[in-house]
């Protein structure tokens, strides 16, 4: 390069700096708008510049070039196979623990445990029509009075419907009486061999119940309360918190946190849902689904001491049981 075209580039060079620190300078917004034009001017020249087209064996002659050792093919066919054999023993705990969880299994190593207490249903019937009269007066008992084969006073005096168990099966108060699964009352006083018991409607009923709505053949429980009878023909709901969304329509039924049940036991279904001011909680309505005028068969709900558990104290304290021996 002679010394004029050595002078040129120098002079085009500082030309260049020169523009590049004037561009610096400017706003962002100018140095934005300069580099836009700068853009669409070089566009047409980069079209033009030629593609560099690699030739179609370029990629063997790279992975060719470069140094690998050399295996036999029997460790090469090892080696694949180990390795098939560890994906698939870990697609298949992949696959094992998916269902676990799906399936919410318990993988802890637990004995199998009886309840203490479990449900217990008796059958009864409900007495009713010239039986119940002739019950009531007596007229059933009079040829036992010799034999002390007498009711009690306070049960034969009742004005609540009877059923036709007592003591002799074991029936306390407050056990719950069902239609199927209907809840239609509770029992109130226990005699020999019959019993009384109060109407869902009676102003003495009271029960804990959960609020439910049915969404296709799913229950899903909303919130819970206590049904108290009125002495009318509905019942009312008390204790709801107002954060509940009750609605006219939602199921009234047991609540079983114990979950002794598939299905719930069902009371009645919600009439009427307001909220007063300030009021922390609902006032709800509910119209029982039990109709006493229809209902002769029932069965009366309580809880008992589970058999085996006591079957298993017995054998403990057996004599000459192994148990026993221990524990002297």
């Amino acid at each position: 390069m002679n010394y004029r075209n050595q002078t040129r580039a120098t002079l085009v060079l500082i030309g260049w700096m020169i523009l590049g620190c004037a561009a610096a300078a400017l706003p962002e917004q100018s140095r934005l708008q300069w580099r836009m034009k700068l853009r669409d001017l070089s566009a047409p020249l980069v079209k033009q510049v030629p593609q560099i087209q690699w030739p179609s064996n370029v990629e063997q002659f790279l992975v060719s070039s470069e140094p690998q050792p050399d295996k036999p093919s029997n460790q090469v066919a090892a080696v694949d196979v180990s390795a098939a054999e560890t994906i698939s023993r870990l697609e298949r705990k992949l696959i094992a623990l998916q269902t676990a969880l799906q399936a919410d299994e318990n993988t802890l190593p637990a004995e199998a445990s009886e309840r203490l207490f479990r449900p217990r249903l008796v059958a009864a019937r409900r007495l009713s029509g010239e039986m119940e009269e002739q019950w009531r007066s007596g007229k059933w008992l009079d040829a036992g009075e010799n034999r002390q084969v007498q009711e009690r006073d306070w049960v034969l005096k009742s004005e609540e419907s009877l059923i036709d168990l007592g003591a002799d099966y074991e029936i306390r108060p407050d056990d719950l009486v069902l239609a199927g699964r209907v809840i239609v009352g509770q029992i109130e006083q226990v005699g020999r061999w019959s019993s009384s018991f109060r109407e869902v409607t009676d102003a003495e009923f009271r029960c804990p119940v959960a609020v439910m709505k049915l969404d296709g053949e799913q229950w899903r429980n909303v919130g819970i309360g206590s049904l108290h009878g009125n002495g009318a023909d509905l019942c009312d709901l008390k204790y709801v918190e107002n954060t509940v969304p009750v609605a006219a329509g939602d199921y009234i039924v047991l609540h079983d946190p114990e979950s002794n049940w598939d299905q719930p036991l069902v009371l009645g279904q919600v009439t009427t849902a307001t909220v007063k001011v300030n009021s922390p909680f609902w006032e709800i309505q509910v119209e029982p689904t039990a109709r006493l005028d229809t209902v002769r068969d029932v069965f009366v709900l309580s809880e008992e001491i589970s058999p085996a558990r006591i079957a298993t104290v017995d054998s403990i304290d057996e004599p000459g049981t192994e148990q026993a021996r221990s524990r002297r």
